[in-house]
Parts: C-alpha cells; sequence; structure tokens
C-alpha cells in the first residue's frame, strides 16, 4: 500500500466513526457480571475508573495510529491494512485468542436473564446465544456499519442519553442552576449527534447496498 500518499484530510471524516467509537465503550451490560464475581465488590470504583482510563488510552493509539496512516483507506478491520503478512497474521492470532478468552462475558448478561426465565435450560440458551451469534457474524457482509449502527441506535441510548436522562430525574433539583443547564445541552448534544450519524450510517448503507446491487446485474 502507498501509505505516504494516502493523505489525512479532517474535513472527510466520517459521521459514521461515533457509531464505532460509541460501540466501543458500551460495556455496560459486563459491569454488573464482573461486581457480581469480585472478591471485594467496594473496590469496583477505582478498578472501572483504571479499565476505563486503560481502554481510552489503547483504543486512541490504535485509532490514531489506523487513521493518521490510512486516512480514508483504513479498513473495518485496521490489522487489514498492515503491509507485513507476518504481522497480520500475528495481529489477528492476537485479536482471535482474546475473543476467545472473552467471548463469554458480553454474553453473560442476556444469558443469566434468560435462565431466571427458563429454568434447567442453561445449556441450551448458552448454546443458543453463540450459534445465534456466529450466524450473524457469518451473515452480515459489512460489519462495519452495522457496528456503527448499532452503536448510534442502542449504544447511543445505553451510554449517553439514558444515563443523563437518569440522572437528571434523580438528582436533578440537587443540582445547581449552572449544573442542570449543562446536563440539558449535553443531553440535546447527544441526541443531535446521535440522529445526525444514525442517518449517516443508513445512507451510506443505502449507497453500498445500491452499488453492490448494481455491480451484480
Amino acid at each position: 500500500e502507498d501509505v505516504e500518499g494516502n493523505q489525512y484530510d479532517i474535513a472527510k471524516f466520517e459521521m459514521q466513526a461515533i457509531g464505532n467509537i460509541v460501540f466501543a465503550f458500551a460495556c455496560h451490560g459486563t459491569l454488573l457480571t464482573i461486581y457480581r464475581r469480585m472478591k471485594r465488590p467496594s473496590e469496583v470504583g477505582q478498578l472501572f475508573d483504571k479499565v476505563y482510563a486503560t481502554g481510552y488510552l489503547l483504543k486512541f493509539l490504535v485509532g490514531a495510529t489506523g487513521y493518521f496512516l490510512f486516512a480514508q483507506d483504513v479498513g473495518d478491520q485496521v490489522s487489514l491494512n498492515l503491509p507485513q503478512e507476518w504481522l497480520k497474521i500475528t495481529v489477528t492470532v492476537c485479536v482471535t485468542l482474546k475473543k476467545w478468552l472473552t467471548y463469554a462475558l458480553p454474553l453473560e448478561p442476556v444469558a443469566i436473564a434468560a435462565e431466571e426465565k427458563f429454568k434447567d435450560k442453561s445449556v441450551t440458551i448458552r448454546t443458543g446465544l453463540v450459534i445465534l451469534t456466529a450466524i450473524l457474524a457469518l451473515c452480515l457482509p459489512y460489519f462495519g456499519l452495522f457496528q456503527s449502527l448499532v452503536g448510534s441506535l442502542c449504544a447511543g441510548l445505553l451510554v449517553l442519553i439514558f444515563p443523563l436522562l437518569f440522572y437528571i430525574k434523580l438528582y436533578g433539583r440537587r443540582l445547581s442552576r449552572a449544573a442542570y443547564a449543562s446536563h440539558i445541552l449535553l443531553l440535546i448534544f447527544s441526541n443531535v449527534l446521535m440522529i445526525v450519524a444514525t442517518y449517516h450510517t443508513l445512507v451510506e448503507a443505502k449507497k453500498i447496498l445500491e452499488s453492490s446491487g448494481d455491480a451484480s446485474q
């Protein structure tokens, strides 16, 4: 790949990236699972602060490196842009191992909720969840767009909008006028951001589907 000829242009930054960024930090479902398994639950606040700080740092470094090197040509998986084949294989193996080791964690809350309703069917439920996610992974041709859409619609509500709404509802009367106004402005900004990101993702998906349809004809 011609990395030197691929220039960085902030004006062409796509709104689709917003959904991907939000999706990357939508790990609320795993927090209660981790909390329930801790030997000292009182330390959960410090643990989450360290986890989020580490996650922000690593994801920022990987994202910034991929974008500054490959700009608009960066793939859905940055490992696909690596120039050396051995490096590509090494990173893919490491990512695959990480997925195998942590695959059950995000599914745990869903499995627990289903097991409470359907007793004595734990194996069936967990096997079904694994098969369902595998089918989705195999059937979705444009994972980056799907991730962005989920990030804009679902994760955006969980990460940005609902927490602000609940906080204002519970503690709004205790906040100062300045703090209350800042939370309202942040809520409005989050709604506008998610709407714009969702619209952009749907437009991009429509373009890709139309182009693939024309190519097949």
